[in-house]
């Protein structure tokens, strides 16, 4: 006999300055993969997975700003 337990799950946390999309489809998938808008850089992971108990691991990432965009908003 095959058991399949099954979790609410929401979305994984939103990212500022980029997206979050879901490859299956929905929230209720077990993938979420992070990008950055132009001129910013990831810091950590870019792909979150949903575990067995309903949390997405590991944390989010965040969007940094990258040299360049930081070398544009300096007065001049």
């Amino acid at each position: 006999t095959i058991i399949i337990f099954s979790y609410p799950i929401g979305k994984s946390a939103e990212v500022t300055h980029g997206e979050v999309v879901y490859p299956n489809g929905t929230p209720g998938k077990q993938v979420a993969l992070y990008t950055c808008d132009d001129g910013y850089v990831l810091e950590g992971p870019d792909r979150l997975m949903c575990n067995l108990t309903g949390h997405w691991t590991p944390d989010a990432p965040v969007c940094e700003a990258s040299g360049e965009l930081l070398s544009s908003m300096l007065c001049s």
